[in-house]
C-alpha cells in the first residue's frame, strides 16, 4: 500500500483495521480474516 500511495502521490489520513473472525473463538490462525481500510486524500 505505502509503494500504491507513493506512485500515486496519496497520503492516508485514516486505517481503519475490522476484525472479522475473532482470535479469541476461532485458534486456527490461517481462518482469521481482518479488513483494512485506508482513507486517502
Amino acid at each position: 500500500m505505502d509503494a500504491y500511495m507513493k506512485e500515486k502521490v496519496l497520503t492516508q489520513s485514516v486505517v481503519v483495521e475490522e476484525y472479522v473472525t475473532d482470535p479469541m473463538t476461532e485458534k486456527d490462525p490461517a481462518k482469521w480474516l481482518t479488513k483494512i481500510y485506508y482513507v486517502v486524500k
